[in-house]
């Protein structure tokens, strides 16, 4: 299988919105997203490996170079949000234990 995926190198603030894109933070391969709320432009982050939950870089990336995939077409499998679902179910169901008026 031949898997060609154009990439140019970039400044952060230059990405639009909904942009995949990858930069390098000590020898760690790290992806993204960039996002935007209203004006605000940030970036959801995960670990190239899989390791760890996404997380939320507000402001995004200002200081680092980046590697921009603007015609990648991201198709996540909804089996991996399993897990996460679980989790929050559990969350839920010991607040609700803790809080009588928790609605189920």
């Amino acid at each position: 299988m031949i898997v060609e995926l154009p990439g140019n190198s970039a400044r952060f603030a230059d990405v639009p919105a909904g942009t995949f894109f990858a930069f390098w933070r000590k020898s760690e391969r790290l992806h993204g997203l960039t996002v935007t709320e209203g004006t605000a432009t940030s970036a959801i982050m995960f670990f190239d490996n899989g390791r760890g939950y996404p997380w939320l870089a507000v402001g995004g990336l200002p200081n680092d170079q980046i590697l921009a995939f603007p015609e990648a077409v991201l198709r996540p499998d909804i089996s991996s949000a399993i897990d996460v679902v679980q989790a929050l179910v559990q969350v839920r169901s010991s607040v609700c234990q803790a809080a009588p008026t928790c609605m189920q």
